[in-house]
């Protein structure tokens, strides 16, 4: 009965490899098909390169024509260029047929990529299986660069069939915290799932509702840049300061560290005038820092600053 079942094993463990090679085999065969396509198509771009256009003057040999039996003759020249678009055919269907100039996953290479996958990398460049004498490094770099977390790329292509690629990874700003979960943000102000944790601690908008959202421009979501950067120029100038809460009334709102007083900061708009009043106001919040303060720069032009009961006033 052993025997009996290890024989069963070894078969079922034959056929399930025999099944993964015709798989493998299948595979191959599409994209020989596939290429052969591709090369049809290429070669049809070729032809209409080497056809001369009329206006191009037709050599002329000083040399008489050679006559040979059943023609009237051939010039010399038509005989050069007759063989030379031999070889150039011949080179042609060589490389199509030799697959040392085609790519594969272990001719690429990637470098500059820390949270981004070189899969995901491969799959967004389109080499796979191409020969390098069709692939042209920046049709390469253009397609790369739709993937919405490259910021940049440079592509290198050297025979017979390697291709490197450097990536420019995006690099958030600020993080959005939601009801439905928390994101990256752009310098413009796109929004991108988060695929990495900060080396730093972050400025985060706290924008449950998002609120802040702009109106839908397709299939990205964006929030309004200025006020992100504003955000961001704010923590740089603040020590200490990394929480904003965002309402459509307040705009910007945050506690000031160190004291106990809150800041209506409101939109993007006359960021400087507001700075200045919350410089002329500093020494009455520090003299006050215990109190519960409300300074309100919503009128930049007339700011107040005034006690209030309870917890900080983040909602309306």
């Amino acid at each position: 009965m052993r025997i009996a079942s290890a024989s069963s094993r070894s078969a079922r463990a034959q056929r399930t490899t025999s099944k993964k090679t015709a798989t493998s085999q299948r595979a191959q065969r599409r994209r020989r098909v596939q290429r052969r396509r591709q090369f049809a198509q290429q070669m049809k771009r070729f032809e209409s390169i080497l056809s001369f256009p009329r206006w191009v003057p037709a050599v002329r040999w000083p040399r008489p024509r050679l006559a040979m039996p059943g023609n009237t003759g051939l010039q010399p020249s038509k005989l050069v260029s007759l063989a030379l678009l031999i070889v150039v055919a011949t080179l042609l269907v060589w490389f199509q047929e030799n697959e040392s100039f085609f790519v594969y996953p272990e001719n690429v290479q990637f470098s500059g990529n820390s949270y981004l996958l070189t899969d995901e990398l491969y799959e967004a460049c389109d080499v796979d299986s191409w020969s390098i004498l069709w692939l042209d490094p920046e049709t390469i770099r253009e397609k790369i660069l739709q993937h919405p977390y490259v910021a940049d790329a440079e592509v290198e292509i050297r025979w017979p069939a390697q291709v490197s690629v450097r990536v420019t990874e995006v690099r958030p700003t600020a993080l959005w915290v939601t009801d439905q979960g928390e994101y990256w943000l752009l310098d413009d102000g796109k929004v991108l799932p988060i695929r990495a944790a900060f080396a730093e601690e972050p400025v985060r908008i706290i924008d449950g509702p998002q609120e802040a959202r702009l109106p839908d421009t397709g299939q990205d979501t964006y929030v309004n840049a200025k006020l992100v950067q504003s955000a961001v120029e704010l923590a740089n100038r603040i020590p200490g300061l990394h929480n904003f809460w965002y309402s459509p009334s307040q705009g910007l709102n945050f506690g000031l560290p160190g004291t106990n007083t809150w800041v209506y900061w409101g939109n993007e708009r006359y960021f400087e005038q507001k700075w200045r009043a919350i410089d002329a106001l500093r020494p009455e919040i520090l003299a006050n820092q215990d109190e519960n303060l409300l300074l309100n720069l919503l009128a930049p032009s007339r700011p107040s600053l005034r006690r209030y009961n309870g917890d900080h006033p983040s909602t309306p």
